[in-house]
């Protein structure tokens, strides 16, 4: 669950400090009984690159100049917001390069368009991003060494879109390594075998990210942590005759699903984003082209 920061707090006693929790398998390498904390994976640290503790300074470091010369500092934030033009700029070109099918793809699409907005300068500025970053620029601006708030905007988006990239291509790589895995795929209308309610499968994970120890449906299912688990939209009319009231989603272990006989596949009331679309041919739904690359679908 998500938490507030006002709501947490260290915990001081060694023998408490270990947790066991399938949520976290790839997450952290180990455990630092030193610190007391765990040791983030490479992809957790670059996500998150402010969580782990700055590291112990043993030697001197090369001390950098500081510019106090409002000129050169101008200089120098052009020279920043050029360079992630020119590279936002050449990485556009070669997208453009590839066939009219991978650039018609929505997320290549997408892709293109934050470049170019990057190439243009349409970057949000750093004065509306937060009130924090505007007190942290007034109190730098006394030393000179504020850095001027386009070329942190440019700076900004860069490495949201990095981010947001790497993210995309992290979640396709785990889909191609355990695809082969997964008795269901998304699109395809599916039944609870407990519950009884019919769903659309749109994404799928392949362990839980949840602690599903205590979940009353898997009580004779053996080793869910370690099966693969499926978000699944829900018919509300099933949901309703199930557990009396809607359903916004259900996250559900697979082998607690079927396919739904074709004589059943038609759901009334399943709300899906938007971008996807119910094939009569095959009766099943075809999900967008995003979701598609995501979990490695065949396109």
């Amino acid at each position: 669950p998500y938490m507030v920061e006002p709501d947490l707090e260290s915990v001081k006693e060694p023998c408490l400090a270990r947790i066991r929790s399938p949520s976290t398998e790839g997450k952290f390498t180990s455990f630092d009984s030193t610190d007391g904390h765990f040791v983030p994976s490479p992809i957790l640290s670059y996500e998150y690159p402010f969580d782990s503790p700055p590291p112990v300074v043993t030697e001197d470091l090369p001390s950098f100049p500081v510019i106090h010369d409002a000129a050169e500092l101008a200089r120098v934030s052009h020279s920043v917001e050029m360079g992630i033009r020119s590279v936002s700029s050449h990485l556009q070109d070669l997208v453009m390069k590839a066939s009219d099918d991978v650039i018609s793809n929505a997320l290549v699409s997408s892709f293109l368009d934050h470049l170019s907005d990057i190439c243009t300068g349409k970057v949000e500025p750093i004065s509306t991003i937060s009130a924090a970053s505007a007190t942290n620029n007034r109190k730098h601006t006394k030393t000179g060494t504020m850095m001027p708030s386009m070329a942190a905007a440019f700076l900004k988006a860069f490495g949201e879109l990095n981010q947001e990239l790497s993210e995309v291509l992290h979640l396709r790589q785990i889909a191609l390594q355990n695809k082969h895995k997964l008795r269901f795929s998304l699109g395809q209308i599916v039944k609870h075998k407990v519950y009884g309610f019919r769903g659309v499968i749109v994404a799928w994970d392949p362990k839980p990210k949840v602690d599903v120890s205590r979940w009353d449906g898997l009580r004779n299912v053996h080793n869910a942590s370690h099966i693969p688990f499926y978000l699944v939209m829900p018919d509300q009319n099933d949901c309703v005759k199930a557990f009396g009231s809607e359903r916004s989603f259900r996250y559900v272990c697979e082998e607690n699903l079927d396919l739904c006989p074709d004589k059943e596949r038609l759901l009334s009331s399943v709300d899906l984003d938007d971008g996807w679309s119910f094939d009569k041919k095959t009766w099943k739904y075809l999900p967008p082209q995003d979701a598609m690359f995501k979990y490695a679908e065949d396109m």
